[in-house]
């Protein structure tokens, strides 16, 4: 019954104190009604959440939470949230209904928006973002479909919505499970792929990514897939407006390419920041003056001294992009269970790789080859299995594939991902060649010394205990 309640509520049907009027939108969280609150006969706009996740237990105490910080946002450019509770199994959420469109459908409808237009558009979302991010929130889920656009005394008014499901910044990882973010891959910012910690400039880069796509009409990585998209966001640099679109000034350009960067330390700050920073290159653009020029309109007047923009304000809830001092270094491991297993996974191809190099060994020694199978190859094998990785720079930098595929990575107190080093490099030999070959040497390698070895002290005519007695055993002619 819950599943079919979250799915879909005909018309007329009543929960949780509201009467079902119309299906207003549908989106991967679950399905938006225009409903009428009875208790108050007004409008709203009542969110029920999909069933498979108002399922997980862990979402559900989540969502209950940071539906009540998300309520507590008073600012004229946030949806206002009446309500978010739980009722006939199903969780839900009570908003201000808003006559008009949102961002999506009127680009659907009208394709690319005028850039004097998309960046007053733009201007209100990061007003919204700012007034959230200052109260510990990241949204990390900043999209047209969540930017409702309706009409406040004759004139645009844009609102963020959508609040319900955002993030605490002290948070460590945009994570919400086990392999899952909340976000939509059109927008989705590097750090929240990687698993890294998030705040403000990962609601940044999904702005940059709606202003790329209400000035051209497309989202910044059109791809067939959903991995290419995922490689694209991490890997490939930001696209420009203007060589998608003609006629969009390039001065936007540097705008979009700074707030789409993949180092948050390299992005805006703030949503503010990029907001003054689009309306200063489209008033440059135009040849007017600057929006915080101050420059006299009347003619003949002396035109003022320009003033200095004040200064962006400070940043909350999250670390400086360059600490003043290094930070502690620490290890992310996973679960120990996943840990043996990627370690496993290197050893193996450690040893296939050496037995490909004694194989042709054999043919000279068969001890010889033994010999190098298990005792002079892993070593080598190991060592240069990770030191290519040294070279590299990133996530995973100094790791092999095994650690790889289970997230380990070496960062800083800050969450700053460090560069390889000789020591992470050195422990990574050990713990293949000392943790994984020892008991391989004891479990494999001495029942095969022992197979070789056994015919000679046969021909001899000795044995174990015949060896250990210091005896032999003379057959008689």
């Amino acid at each position: 019954m819950a599943s079919d309640a979250a799915s879909f509520l005909a018309p007329g049907r009543q929960i949780a104190g509201y009467r079902v009027e119309a299906v207003a939108g549908r989106g991967g969280m679950g399905v938006v009604y225009r409903a009428t609150q009875l208790a108050l006969d007004r409008t709203v706009a009542l969110k029920i959440v999909a069933p498979e996740l108002a399922g997980d237990e862990d979402f559900r105490e989540r969502f209950k939470r940071e539906s009540r910080i998300a309520a507590s946002i008073e600012h004229p450019n946030v949806i206002p949230v009446h309500e978010a509770g739980e009722a006939d199994g199903v969780l839900f959420i009570s908003m201000r209904y808003v006559e008009g469109t949102d961002l999506r459908e009127l680009l659907a409808l009208r394709g690319p928006l005028e850039p004097e237009r998309t960046v007053r558009i733009v201007g209100q979302v990061a007003e919204a973002l700012d007034a959230a991010h200052a109260r510990g929130l990241v949204h990390r889920d900043v999209k047209p479909a969540n930017v409702l656009i309706g009409d406040r005394g004759g004139m645009e008014h844009v609102y963020l919505t959508d609040f319900g499901l955002s993030k605490q910044s002290s948070s460590q990882s945009g994570l919400t499970k086990t392999g899952q973010w909340v976000g939509t891959l059109d927008y989705i910012a590097p750090e929240q792929i990687e698993g890294r910690p998030v705040d403000a400039r990962t609601d940044v880069y999904a702005l940059g990514c709606v202003l790329y796509q209400a000035l051209t009409g497309e989202v910044p990585f059109v791809r067939d897939s959903e991995v290419s998209k995922l490689w694209a966001h991490i890997s490939e640099p930001p696209p420009a407006p203007s060589h998608r679109r003609p006629g969009v000034p390039p001065a936007l350009d540097a705008v979009v390419v700074r707030a789409m960067a993949k180092d948050p330390a390299q992005r805006h700050r703030t949503a503010g920041e990029l907001a003054a920073e689009a309306r200063v290159a489209l008033a440059g653009a135009a040849g007017g003056p600057s929006p915080s020029s101050g420059a006299s309109t009347t003619p003949g007047a002396p035109r003022p001294a320009a003033q200095q923009p004040a200064p962006p304000p400070p940043v909350p809830h999250w670390p400086a992009p360059t600490p003043a001092a290094p930070a502690p270094v620490r290890a992310e491991k996973p679960p120990y269970g996943r840990r043996g297993l990627a370690l496993a996974m290197d050893w193996v191809i450690i040893e296939a790789i050496s037995f490909l190099i004694a194989l042709p060994l054999d043919s000279i020694s068969s001890d010889l080859a033994v010999l190098t199978w298990f005792f002079l190859a892993p070593p080598i094998v190991a060592f240069l299995y990770v030191l290519p990785l040294m070279r590299r720079r990133g996530v995973h930098a100094g790791q092999t594939l095994g650690k790889q595929a289970v997230g380990l990575r070496v960062v800083a107190a800050d969450g700053t991902t460090l560069p390889p080093t000789g020591r992470v490099v050195l422990r990574e030999v050990v713990l293949k060649f000392g943790l994984l070959g020892v008991p391989s040497f004891f479990l494999v390698g001495i029942p095969i010394l022992l197979n070789y070895l056994w015919p000679r002290w046969e021909q001899d005519g000795r044995a174990l205990h015949d060896l250990a007695a210091r005896t032999r055993v003379v057959s008689e002619a």
